[in-house]
């Protein structure tokens, strides 16, 4: 007689398919510009300004920096840097 097989192992589940990436760009404005600062060197952004700010957000200024700090604009996310 055939040996008792455990029954067979089904398959993982499918992951869910990617959602596509934007290359975001990490544009100061004018005023970041006229005092030196970067996006990266400017951490008030990401929690008064970035996706809370109706001008920044329709610009996307520091997108990049926006993003990787959790305050990245809406529909979408930035590519791997």
């Amino acid at each position: 007689p055939p040996p008792n097989l455990p029954p067979p192992t089904p398959p993982p589940p499918s992951l869910p398919p990617l959602l596509p990436c934007t290359e975001c760009a990490d544009e100061r404005n004018k005023w970041m510009a006229t005092n030196s600062l970067t996006c990266h060197s400017f951490p008030y952004a990401y929690i008064k300004l970035c996706k809370w700010d109706a001008e920044w957000a329709m610009q996307k200024f520091c997108q990049r920096s926006c993003f990787d700090n959790g305050a990245g604009y809406g529909g979408g996310l930035c590519c791997a840097s």
